[in-house]
């Protein structure tokens, strides 16, 4: 995947995967393939190495202008600077680095971000790109387990055209309860008849858990989900040796808590997966409506044989989706959180063309502000809703 680009020199661009990201922290991994008249040890058999990077400054003066960054799964040319093992955010780095340029994405995971500064317009958030899979974990019973997270999820990998899968983690803590199963099996049933695959876990007991590992091989996954749904404990599941904190869910208020403060590109043997901190809050940036359409397919599917085209399923005569309804093969809280993305999606298309006619996105700041520092750290913020 990463190959040494320039070998006549002591410091020769490699290409790299950016593997973590925090606050001003930048983890590249490189492997550097084998070298003409090496015998068979580690360096004759090609090794990978990880170095603790910083971006060039033509690069970072780039990327604030463009309000753009650096994130997981990001393909880079390096330059190493030192070679020197120490561990570094938790890993062992082989020396430090300088990233001098970003190749192109083949894929863009996004969603709206929270504003920078009072008064601004709306902001796209990059989640992680050149992902191959989206997998949306939700817990079975805590955090509640809510159709409408999961529909948002796969809507923003169907926005990003990345394929996308489920997984109903904590699947031992409904087991004993029938109406916490039935609603597990109604949800994947439901999910299944649209296309969607679905997976039940349970990292308590190993549960599912090869089955989702075996579907993420060959791929660069991401798990998105709310904070205590235990992505990160799936991880561990998969990776026993994975260095990782797990938190209990707030008995307060029966939601997640964050344990994934920073973003990890986690290779688990044949594949690699990207651990987000949890969202506490899916906002849709420029959300297309034939893309919730198409989410919505069974919905639209139905509203075919509606007596009038612009039918809004409200009470209109000759309705085929409230027909649909009475007879039981379309539930009213599926239309509604129809009805609520369709109005999110609208505005967050509005947003956008506010930001093209005026040209604004932020306000003037002071020079003595370090804007890029207040746009990473607002990037940073999930507690935003």
């Amino acid at each position: 995947m990463q190959e040494k680009l320039r070998t006549d020199d002591k410091h020769a661009l490699l290409r790299g995967v950016i593997v973590r990201t925090g606050p001003g922290l930048y983890l590249a991994r490189t492997v550097t393939g084998a070298r003409e008249g090496e015998g068979g040890g580690p360096q004759g058999a090609g090794r990978d190495a990880t170095w603790a990077c910083r971006l060039r400054g033509k690069l970072r003066d780039r990327l604030e202008r463009e309000q753009d960054a650096v994130y997981i799964g990001e393909e880079v040319l390096l330059r190493t600077l030192e070679t020197r093992s120490e561990v570094v955010a938790g890993m062992m780095t082989s020396g430090t680095a300088l990233i001098e340029s970003l190749l192109p994405r083949r894929t863009v995971l996004f969603r709206l971000a929270p504003p920078p500064w009072p008064g601004t317009t709306l902001l796209k958030k990059t989640l992680a790109v050149n992902v191959d899979l989206v997998v949306a974990v939700v817990a079975a019973v805590a955090p509640p387990l809510k159709r409408g997270t999961i529909d948002r999820y796969l809507l923003l990998a169907a926005q990003a055209d990345i394929e996308s899968a489920v997984c109903i983690n904590k699947i031992d803590q409904a087991a004993p309860d029938r109406r916490h199963m039935e609603k597990v099996q109604e949800i994947k049933s439901s999910l299944e008849k649209r296309g969607v695959r679905v997976v039940l876990t349970s990292a308590w007991t190993g549960e599912g858990v090869p089955e989702l590992h075996a579907s993420l091989r060959g791929k660069t996954s991401v798990f998105t989900g709310p904070s205590g749904v235990g992505k990160t404990s799936i991880l561990k599941c998969m990776c026993p040796d994975l260095e990782a904190k797990v938190l209990a869910i707030s008995e307060a208020t029966n939601k997640g808590r964050h344990s994934t403060t920073y973003s990890s590109l986690i290779d688990i043997g044949g594949g690699y997966v990207a651990d987000l901190p949890g969202l506490r809050a899916i906002g849709f940036w420029n959300l297309g409506e034939e893309t919730v359409k198409s989410e919505f397919a069974d919905i639209e599917e139905i509203a075919w044989d509606c007596q009038f085209s612009d039918c809004s399923h409200r009470g209109e005569p000759g309705c085929a989706v409230r027909d649909a309804i009475r007879a039981g093969e379309l539930s009213e809280e599926r239309l509604a959180h129809y009805r609520r993305v369709l109005e999110d999606a609208e505005k967050s298309r509005a947003g956008q063309d506010r930001n093209l006619r005026t040209g604004r996105k932020f306000r003037p700041a002071s020079r003595r502000v370090d804007r890029m520092k207040l746009l990473e750290e607002a990037l940073e913020d999930d507690e935003w809703v």
